[in-house]
């Protein structure tokens, strides 16, 4: 039990000198105490895929748009240049580099990440669930009514409520009478 600000987390800390079944795979990223990418990485398996984004991918549904990111923040540019090439030439997945806070994270977007999920959905666990949207194409609803919302609210924030259900300010922003409801 770890405790913080008067809260209890509960976590498991795994230690390779005291797991020796993963002194390989720790011999293999980290040779010389430095995280590189191993050669004989395969990333045609849809497993391997699957615990990627489990543990370094996250799914962005917005504007109508699926992406999946994968992120490559231990690893240099260029060895998220090369990650890109391999998926693309042994998955068959096409995306691109992009660089957020310094780090560079492999982007998938619109059917090639729709081509990922369906790729990884099998192998995820249930508890990730959330990263594997059930059906990433709806259009966003009402939060309340759960009526089906059209359109952008300022700078590409989504809106949550629909016209009949949002706030006396969220109405004075949208320039909807205020009498309404």
């Amino acid at each position: 039990v770890y405790r913080r600000k008067n809260r209890e987390f509960a976590y498991v800390k795994l230690w390779t000198h005291s797991l020796v079944d993963l002194l390989p795979q720790r011999a293999r990223w980290y040779p010389n105490g430095k995280k590189i990418i191993p050669a004989d990485l395969d990333l045609s398996n849809s497993t391997t895929l699957a615990h990627w984004h489990m543990g370094d991918g996250n799914t962005v549904v917005a504007r109508g748009r699926l992406e999946v990111k994968l992120h490559t923040n231990g690893f240099t540019a260029g060895d998220a240049r090369w990650l890109w090439i391999k998926l693309a030439t042994d998955a068959g997945l096409n995306g691109f580099v992009i660089h957020w806070r310094g780090q560079p994270i492999i982007t998938l977007q619109h059917r090639q990440a729709e081509k990922f999920i369906d790729l990884v959905k099998p192998h995820m666990s249930k508890c990730f669930g959330y990263k594997v949207p059930a059906s990433p194409w709806q259009p966003p609803r009402c939060v309340k009514c759960k009526s089906v919302i059209g359109g952008l609210l300022g700078q590409g924030c989504y809106v949550k409520y629909c016209d009949e259900c949002a706030s006396p300010r969220m109405r004075k922003l949208r320039g909807l009478p205020q009498g309404a409801k």
